[in-house]
Protein backbone atom coordinates (compact mmCIF):
# COMPACT_ATOMS: atom_id res chain seq x y z
CA UNK A 1 0.00 0.00 0.00
CA UNK A 2 0.67 3.50 -0.45
CA UNK A 3 1.17 3.90 3.21
CA UNK A 4 3.36 1.14 3.84
CA UNK A 5 5.83 2.38 1.22
CA UNK A 6 5.52 5.92 3.04
CA UNK A 7 6.84 4.43 6.03
CA UNK A 8 9.45 2.28 4.77
CA UNK A 9 10.75 5.74 2.43
CA UNK A 10 10.68 7.32 6.06
CA UNK A 11 12.94 4.90 7.71
CA UNK A 12 15.52 5.32 4.61
CA UNK A 13 15.35 9.24 5.08
CA UNK A 14 15.67 8.93 8.65
CA UNK A 15 18.61 6.73 8.23
CA UNK A 16 20.26 8.74 5.31
CA UNK A 17 19.74 12.23 6.71
CA UNK A 18 18.76 12.62 10.17
CA UNK A 19 20.55 10.36 12.44
CA UNK A 20 23.90 10.01 10.98
CA UNK A 21 24.77 13.61 9.40
CA UNK A 22 26.70 13.17 6.38
CA UNK A 23 28.29 16.91 5.95
CA UNK A 24 29.90 17.85 2.39
CA UNK A 25 33.22 19.10 1.61
CA UNK A 26 33.24 22.86 0.04
CA UNK A 27 34.79 21.19 -2.92
CA UNK A 28 33.00 18.46 -3.61
CA UNK A 29 29.63 21.06 -3.31
CA UNK A 30 31.42 22.98 -6.22
CA UNK A 31 32.08 19.98 -8.19
CA UNK A 32 28.07 19.44 -8.18
CA UNK A 33 27.61 23.02 -9.14
CA UNK A 34 30.23 22.87 -11.74
CA UNK A 35 28.02 19.39 -13.48
CA UNK A 36 25.20 21.43 -13.14
CA UNK A 37 26.08 24.87 -15.10
CA UNK A 38 28.19 22.72 -17.65
CA UNK A 39 24.78 20.56 -18.05
CA UNK A 40 22.52 23.63 -17.93
CA UNK A 41 24.09 26.11 -20.18
CA UNK A 42 23.12 25.25 -23.41
CA UNK A 43 19.67 25.95 -22.85
CA UNK A 44 20.84 29.61 -20.98
CA UNK A 45 18.70 29.72 -18.24
CA UNK A 46 17.00 33.61 -18.06
CA UNK A 47 14.12 35.22 -15.85
CA UNK A 48 12.56 35.87 -18.70
CA UNK A 49 11.90 32.31 -20.55
CA UNK A 50 12.48 30.50 -17.84
CA UNK A 51 11.99 32.50 -14.28
CA UNK A 52 11.26 29.18 -12.52
CA UNK A 53 14.49 27.29 -13.06
CA UNK A 54 16.67 30.31 -12.44
CA UNK A 55 15.30 30.70 -9.25
CA UNK A 56 15.86 26.34 -8.75
CA UNK A 57 19.90 27.43 -9.89
CA UNK A 58 19.96 30.28 -7.72
CA UNK A 59 19.25 28.01 -4.47
CA UNK A 60 22.06 26.03 -5.86
CA UNK A 61 24.46 28.79 -5.60
CA UNK A 62 22.69 30.28 -2.66
CA UNK A 63 24.32 27.86 -0.40
CA UNK A 64 27.81 27.52 -2.09
CA UNK A 65 27.80 31.28 -1.11
CA UNK A 66 27.16 30.76 2.04
CA UNK A 67 29.44 27.78 2.83
CA UNK A 68 32.60 29.94 1.13
CA UNK A 69 31.76 33.46 2.68
CA UNK A 70 34.83 34.24 4.58
CA UNK A 71 34.71 33.31 8.03
CA UNK A 72 31.80 31.53 7.74
CA UNK A 73 30.30 28.44 9.16
CA UNK A 74 28.27 27.21 7.25
CA UNK A 75 27.94 23.49 5.92
CA UNK A 76 25.96 21.41 3.29
CA UNK A 77 24.82 17.74 4.33
CA UNK A 78 22.86 14.85 2.56
CA UNK A 79 19.68 16.75 3.66
CA UNK A 80 20.37 19.77 2.15
CA UNK A 81 20.75 18.39 -0.86
CA UNK A 82 17.75 16.42 -0.57
CA UNK A 83 16.03 19.85 0.15
CA UNK A 84 17.24 21.09 -3.28
CA UNK A 85 16.03 18.24 -4.80
CA UNK A 86 12.65 18.49 -3.96
CA UNK A 87 12.86 22.05 -4.75
CA UNK A 88 14.18 20.82 -8.57
CA UNK A 89 11.51 18.22 -8.66
CA UNK A 90 8.64 20.73 -8.07
CA UNK A 91 9.81 23.00 -10.94
CA UNK A 92 9.87 19.79 -13.35
CA UNK A 93 6.30 18.56 -11.81
CA UNK A 94 5.34 22.32 -11.95
CA UNK A 95 3.33 24.73 -14.71
CA UNK A 96 6.53 25.58 -16.32
CA UNK A 97 7.20 25.68 -19.75
CA UNK A 98 9.14 22.47 -21.11
CA UNK A 99 12.69 23.78 -21.45
CA UNK A 100 12.16 25.05 -18.08
CA UNK A 101 11.43 21.38 -17.36
CA UNK A 102 13.68 20.08 -18.80
CA UNK A 103 16.43 21.97 -17.21
CA UNK A 104 15.09 20.80 -13.48
CA UNK A 105 15.24 17.56 -14.89
CA UNK A 106 18.87 17.80 -15.23
CA UNK A 107 19.54 19.50 -12.02
CA UNK A 108 17.57 16.28 -10.76
CA UNK A 109 19.94 14.09 -12.70
CA UNK A 110 23.37 15.45 -11.54
CA UNK A 111 21.99 15.38 -7.87
CA UNK A 112 21.02 12.12 -7.92
CA UNK A 113 24.42 11.27 -10.15
CA UNK A 114 26.44 12.77 -7.51
CA UNK A 115 24.86 11.68 -4.87
CA UNK A 116 26.02 8.19 -6.04
CA UNK A 117 29.28 8.87 -6.51
CA UNK A 118 29.91 10.63 -3.18
CA UNK A 119 33.54 8.92 -1.68
CA UNK A 120 35.21 9.47 1.89
CA UNK A 121 37.73 12.16 0.34
CA UNK A 122 34.20 14.31 -0.47
CA UNK A 123 33.21 14.09 3.36
CA UNK A 124 34.21 16.24 6.01
CA UNK A 125 36.00 14.38 8.36
CA UNK A 126 36.67 11.29 6.06
CA UNK A 127 33.77 9.27 7.14
CA UNK A 128 32.19 6.52 4.19
CA UNK A 129 29.37 8.07 2.75
CA UNK A 130 28.20 4.92 0.71
CA UNK A 131 25.90 3.47 2.73
CA UNK A 132 24.08 6.85 3.54
CA UNK A 133 23.97 7.60 -0.02
CA UNK A 134 22.21 4.75 -1.00
CA UNK A 135 19.53 5.23 2.09
CA UNK A 136 18.68 8.50 0.40
CA UNK A 137 18.45 7.02 -3.25
CA UNK A 138 16.01 4.27 -1.47
CA UNK A 139 14.53 6.81 0.13
CA UNK A 140 13.65 8.63 -2.85
CA UNK A 141 12.59 6.26 -5.05
CA UNK A 142 10.53 4.11 -2.15
CA UNK A 143 8.58 7.85 -1.65
CA UNK A 144 8.09 7.89 -5.58
CA UNK A 145 6.66 4.45 -6.03
CA UNK A 146 4.57 4.96 -3.03
CA UNK A 147 2.94 8.49 -5.14
CA UNK A 148 2.31 6.09 -7.68
CA UNK A 149 0.87 3.23 -5.55
CA UNK A 150 -1.66 6.24 -4.00
CA UNK A 151 -2.98 7.20 -7.09
CA UNK A 152 -4.01 3.57 -8.42
CA UNK A 153 -5.60 3.23 -5.09
CA UNK A 154 -7.30 6.45 -5.46
CA UNK A 155 -8.55 4.96 -9.50
CA UNK A 156 -10.03 1.78 -7.67
CA UNK A 157 -11.69 3.35 -5.20
CA UNK A 158 -13.66 5.77 -7.62
CA UNK A 159 -14.37 2.93 -9.28
CA UNK A 160 -16.96 1.89 -6.75
CA UNK A 161 -18.72 5.51 -7.35
CA UNK A 162 -19.56 4.54 -10.61
CA UNK A 163 -23.31 3.71 -11.32
CA UNK A 164 -22.59 1.40 -14.12
CA UNK A 165 -20.85 -1.10 -11.63
CA UNK A 166 -17.43 -1.74 -10.84
CA UNK A 167 -15.79 -3.20 -13.75
CA UNK A 168 -16.85 -0.26 -15.85
CA UNK A 169 -16.14 1.89 -13.30
CA UNK A 170 -12.73 1.11 -13.13
CA UNK A 171 -12.09 1.68 -17.01
CA UNK A 172 -13.60 4.68 -16.58
CA UNK A 173 -11.25 5.79 -13.42
CA UNK A 174 -8.19 4.21 -15.14
CA UNK A 175 -9.24 6.22 -17.72
CA UNK A 176 -9.38 9.21 -16.33
CA UNK A 177 -6.06 8.53 -14.13
CA UNK A 178 -4.23 8.45 -17.99
CA UNK A 179 -5.07 11.86 -17.78
CA UNK A 180 -3.19 13.07 -14.75
CA UNK A 181 0.33 14.37 -14.12
CA UNK A 182 0.15 10.99 -12.18
CA UNK A 183 0.14 8.69 -15.56
CA UNK A 184 2.56 10.98 -16.97
CA UNK A 185 5.09 10.61 -14.29
CA UNK A 186 5.23 6.40 -14.66
CA UNK A 187 7.12 3.96 -16.38
CA UNK A 188 6.15 2.75 -19.69
CA UNK A 189 5.49 -0.58 -18.36
CA UNK A 190 2.76 0.92 -15.46
CA UNK A 191 0.85 3.32 -18.18
CA UNK A 192 0.64 0.01 -20.48
CA UNK A 193 -0.52 -1.73 -17.69
CA UNK A 194 -2.81 0.65 -16.74
CA UNK A 195 -3.84 0.82 -20.79
CA UNK A 196 -4.23 -2.80 -20.42
CA UNK A 197 -7.20 -2.10 -17.91
CA UNK A 198 -9.31 -0.37 -20.81
CA UNK A 199 -9.36 -3.78 -23.07
CA UNK A 200 -11.65 -5.38 -20.02
CA UNK A 201 -9.46 -7.29 -17.71
CA UNK A 202 -9.96 -4.33 -14.94
CA UNK A 203 -10.01 -6.49 -12.00
CA UNK A 204 -6.66 -9.06 -13.40
CA UNK A 205 -4.60 -5.52 -13.31
CA UNK A 206 -6.13 -4.53 -10.12
CA UNK A 207 -4.25 -7.79 -8.34
CA UNK A 208 -1.48 -7.31 -10.42
CA UNK A 209 1.98 -4.85 -9.43
CA UNK A 210 0.09 -3.04 -6.99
Amino acid sequence: SAATLRKEAGAYFGNSVDENPVILSGTSYNRLLNGIESATKRFRPNELNNPEAVGLLQKFWKVADEINAPGGNAVVDLKDLHILRQGARDVAEGSGSDQTKTIAKIVIRQTDDFIKSLKADDILGGADPTEAANNLMMGISTWSRASKVKAIEKAIADADTYKSGFENGLKLSFLKLMKTDDFARMTKVEQDAIRGCQGGHGTEHRRGPW
